[in-house]
């Protein structure tokens, strides 16, 4: 058809591609500034789920089970909530009225120190064993609203809007309250009358239960066994007889602290029937990231320990005492003030059991304060920092190390033939994770004559 074509000039095509692109930037630049904000009209409907769990929890807890498969699903499904319910509570102190404030880089970092401190895979476990208490077909499905597989590892901490973590842990509760009692109540109806249970089944009933697979020398092992038929259960660790005591109807436990490490086998016997489970208990061998080497201990003034656990222990399972210094958890680090001058020891113990006895040396520092000073000469804090000054006038910094230590352990040095912080020092120190510290050592100070030296105290920073 003759004429039906519209031609369009060059400069205006391009014109229409330029305005084009201009505005698909446009709807980017606006996604991202407006990231996490349609969370906020949502926070009453989050009260309104921790209500609806409430409710939900109380009917569960109203359910009266008749076998001991039961029994522990019921127990597994409580203990899973208030697992969530502990890591609510670390949430909320850790970011207070964050979204109110639009402090949103704060539930950013909990997520992220979550993460590397192993808490996730805790949490992840803990999913993965409440999952395992149902039938394949529906172990599947919870997997999947859950969201996470046994094999990949999964981001959902690193990868949530902000704001919005609160709710997805109300909703964890949801999915385990809901689908417990849904699943109960289904075998309660199924069941009208009383089925006798076969004998191959009773011995696979975990009437065992609250064990874990790892265990520490030093640390306590809880047992808790149940029993419905009304004999008393029987206790043996590699034929070692353990003493019961029921704590309440039907319910046994025992407290056995292991003295060597080693493969234990744990037979929990009833009525003829053994219900056989094996424990490891390892030798916790204690390491910290900053070398002890290295560690400068003064009278009175605070330095860092940071120590290396694995992921089935956490800081504060240790207790870390000193009769010569004040120790203080801060985070994952311990806070170290010693008290006194000349030699002073540290004990680290996991329970009874002295697993670390550190002897270090605290002197009286009497080198000249360093201090951080910003571009234009004031004092400041790390992020600001431009040069190190000393604070007594008669002194100058003439060169420093910088030392990055990141939380595996590995370090980075930097050096500077002056008072300045260089460019690489800047952009490694604003990269740097958070839980690294980072050490300002080496200090070298001239006097105002421009022919005495002397060393200036090393600075410590927690980021």
């Amino acid at each position: 058809m003759a004429g039906s074509t519209v031609k369009i000039h060059r400069s205006r095509a391009l014109s229409f591609k330029k305005l084009s692109f201009l505005y698909l930037v446009f709807i980017v630049f606006y996604f991202f500034s407006t990231s996490g904000d349609y969370i906020k009209q949502y926070e009453s409907m989050n009260k309104t789920q921790v209500m609806l769990n409430g409710i939900l929890q109380s009917q569960l807890e109203a359910i009266e089970c008749k076998n001991l498969e039961d029994i522990a699903l019921k127990n597994k499904t409580l203990d899973f909530i208030d697992q969530i319910e502990q890591v609510k509570k670390e949430l909320q102190n850790e970011i207070g009225n964050s979204i109110k404030l639009d402090e949103k880089l704060k539930e950013t970092k909990f997520s992220k120190k979550f993460v590397e401190n192993g808490n996730y895979e805790n949490l992840k476990a803990a999913m993965v064993a409440y999952a395992e208490s149902f039938p394949d077909q529906k172990k599947q499905g919870l997997m999947t609203i859950f969201g996470i597989e046994e094999k990949v590892k999964n981001k959902f901490f690193t990868n949530i809007p902000n704001g919005f973590m609160g709710n997805v842990l109300n909703n964890y509760q949801t999915i385990a309250l809901k689908n417990s009692i849904e699943y109960l109540n289904s075998k309660s109806i199924a069941s009208k009358e009383p089925v006798k249970e076969s004998t191959e089944k009773i011995k696979n009933n975990p009437f065992l239960q609250s064990l874990k697979s790892t265990y520490y020398i030093g640390e306590e092992v809880l047992f808790s066994l149940y029993s419905n038929n009304g004999s008393s259960p029987k206790l043996q660790v590699n034929e070692l007889n353990i003493d019961l005591k029921e704590s309440k109807l039907n319910t046994y436990t025992a407290k056995w602290l292991p003295s060597k490490p080693g493969i234990y086998s744990v037979i929990a016997s009833n009525v003829g029937h053994d219900q056989i489970q094996q424990i490891e208990v390892k030798s916790l061998d204690l390491k910290f990231l900053e070398s002890l080497q290295e560690v400068v201990c003064n009278m009175n003034e605070p330095f860092t320990l940071t120590p290396y656990l694995g992921k089935e222990l956490k800081i504060k399972d240790l207790s870390y005492i000193s009769k010569e210094a004040i120790i203080e958890i801060e985070g994952n680090h311990l806070k170290i003030t010693p008290i006194v001058e000349g030699r002073f020891n540290l004990q680290v113990k996991l329970g009874k059991q002295i697993i670390e006895n550190i002897s270090l040396f605290a002197k009286i520092n009497t080198a000249p304060i360093v201090q951080l000073k910003d571009k234009y000469n004031q004092l400041t804090e790390l992020t600001n920092a431009f040069a190190l000054a000393s604070s007594n006038s008669l002194w100058q910094v003439a060169s420093f190390n910088m030392v990055l230590i990141y939380p595996d352990g590995n370090k980075q040095t930097f050096r500077s033939n002056n008072r300045f912080l260089n460019g690489d020092m800047l952009t490694a120190q604003k990269n740097m994770p958070i839980g690294s510290g980072i050490v300002f050592e080496q200090i070298k100070l001239l006097f105002n004559d421009g022919v005495k030296t002397t060393n200036g105290r090393p600075i410590y920073i927690q980021k």
